[in-house]
């Protein structure tokens, strides 16, 4: 069973990762450089890969660990994708 003060202190770190989250979206809208856009969306993806594992610790469910492992991996390769493209010029290049 969690304690009060266990509930409490999940609690305010899962209310903190949510904020982070909803800084770097509004600084998404904000900023006008791809390599910046690509550095908060990763940070997005870290933020919610933590809520994940925080929320399979407070339930200790075993499943929600390997869902947030797998969404770590898919995050690293989508990142990296997003990287080549842009790299590779984007949309306009032929």
């Amino acid at each position: 069973m969690i304690w009060t003060a266990e509930i409490i202190f999940y609690g305010t770190v899962m209310g903190l990762l949510m904020l982070a989250m909803i800084a770097f979206f509004l600084k998404i809208l904000w900023t006008r450089y791809v390599w910046n856009r690509l550095l908060l969306l990763n940070l997005i993806s870290t933020k919610i890969l933590l809520l994940l594992a925080l929320y399979a610790i407070i339930t200790a469910s075993e499943l929600l660990l390997d869902i947030a492992l797998t969404y770590g991996i898919i995050s690293f390769l989508t990142m990296t994708l997003f990287s080549k493209f842009v790299i590779a010029g984007g949309k306009g290049k032929e």
